[in-house]
């Protein structure tokens, strides 16, 4: 059942190529368990200052270093706009372990 909840990628770990990938330190953070020290993302910066920034969370069993990657470098290119987006605990480059509480708390 927790497979069918939170199934991950069987393909390895794709990196981001496009977009920047940034971490973030959350050590000293209270989190709940499955939530590692440091949360993995993409950043694409918005073409003018006035531009506006998407904050993106991919679909189930799926990537940051695919879609993220694919999606943010789209938008940037092509509207010009910025692009966030976060890897969820134990998917691709994030490690951790998925459960409801450490994605919400991701998010």
């Amino acid at each position: 059942q927790r497979f069918l909840i939170f199934p991950r990628s069987a393909i390895s770990p794709l990196p981001v190529q496009r977009g920047k990938m940034i971490e973030v330190d959350v050590s000293s953070e209270a989190r709940p368990a499955g939530v590692p020290e440091v949360l993995v993302g993409c950043w694409f910066p918005p073409v003018t200052p006035e531009a506006w920034t998407l904050a993106f969370w991919h679909g189930n069993a799926d990537q940051l270093g695919a879609v993220g990657d694919a999606v943010g470098a789209s938008l940037s290119q092509h509207h010009g706009l910025g692009f966030f987006a976060i890897e969820y605990p134990g998917y691709a480059l994030m490690k951790g372990e998925p459960s409801e509480r450490a994605i919400v708390w991701t998010a």
